[in-house]
C-alpha cells in the first residue's frame, strides 16, 4: 500500500513538472517581434475604457455619474467604516472629511457609486465621496 502511494505521488509530481515546461525555440530561429503599439497581427490594438476610480466608470464600463445623497451616518461593523442609508440602499462612504462623516451626523454627500471598488467594510455599496457637508 505504501509503495502505491509513493508511485502515485511520484506520477503526480512528474505531471505537475511537465506542465511547467514549455517548448524551447532555438535562438537563431527567426521569430516575429512586436514593437511599439503594433500587435502581432500588424493591426492597432483595441482600446479599452479606463477603469480608473476617478473616471466615473464601473467595471462593466457603465458611467456612474455624480449624485448627492442625504441621511444620517452610522458606523459599520468594521472599524473606520461609515455608512449612510438613502432611498433603501446602504452606502459605504469612502473618503470625505472624517470630521463631518461621524456616526449620528446628518449629512449631504456628493460623489459616485463605484461597485468595483474593493474595501475592507463588509456592508454597503461603495460610494466615493467628493464632498460632504453637515445638513
Amino acid at each position: 500500500m505504501k509503495r502505491l502511494a509513493i508511485t502515485v505521488a511520484g506520477a503526480a509530481l512528474l505531471v505537475g513538472l511537465s506542465a511547467c515546461g514549455g517548448t524551447q525555440t532555438p535562438e537563431n530561429e527567426n521569430t516575429p517581434s512586436v514593437t511599439g503599439s503594433e500587435s502581432a497581427t500588424g493591426q492597432e490594438p483595441e482600446q479599452t475604457p479606463s477603469l480608473d476610480p476617478s473616471s466615473g466608470i464601473d467595471d462593466d464600463g457603465k458611467e456612474t455619474g455624480a449624485m448627492t445623497i442625504t441621511g444620517t451616518v452610522s458606523s459599520g461593523v468594521e472599524s473606520g467604516c461609515v455608512l449612510l442609508e438613502y432611498d433603501g440602499t446602504v452606502y459605504n462612504l469612502v473618503g470625505g472629511d472624517a470630521g463631518i462623516l461621524t456616526a449620528g451626523a446628518t449629512v449631504e454627500v456628493t460623489g459616485r457609486v463605484d461597485e468595483g471598488l474593493m474595501t475592507t467594510c463588509q456592508q454597503g455599496t461603495p460610494f466615493v465621496v467628493e464632498s460632504a457637508t453637515a445638513a
